[in-house]
């Protein structure tokens, strides 16, 4: 069965989308674990702090290692490529705060901000077709 993860790429989720590509740096043990899991099938939620939620993409590509300049801010070396299921554009980024009553990812709606800190963090099936049809 494919994944849903939430995928955190900050001021890179722009271009991400505009290259069809999601990288990775060293980072976290637990985050590197969980992307070099990703397999082709494999869906990933963006959001973007302070933004919300940018769009769902899938993987379509096994874990790569390309220095290929694509970001301004790094490398991301360990990548995997993506096609979009469904592409916002920034004016159309959808609010995570209106729906954190419905989104089991968030255990403390006062502090639901939480739910959202944990890059490749696996989201249930309820959740991701809630964010799919609000998208």
């Amino acid at each position: 069965m494919n994944l849903i993860r939430l995928a955190l790429a900050a001021n890179n989720t722009e271009k991400c989308f505009e290259a069809g590509v999601f990288g990775l740096t060293s980072g976290s043990t637990k985050v590197l674990d969980r992307f070099l899991s990703l397999t082709p099938g494999d869906v990933l939620v963006f959001y973007k702090a302070k933004e919300g939620f940018a769009g769902i993409w899938e993987v379509t590509s096994s874990c790569y290692t390309d220095k290929t300049p694509v970001w301004e801010d790094g490398e991301y070396p360990t990548r995997v490529k993506i096609k979009p299921i469904v592409s916002l554009k920034p004016d159309q980024y959808v609010n995570a705060k209106t729906m954190v009553d419905d989104l089991e990812m968030v255990t403390h709606p006062v502090y639901w901000g939480i739910a959202f800190r944990e890059n490749l963090k696996e989201i249930s099936q309820k959740d991701y077709e809630l964010i799919k049809r609000v998208l």
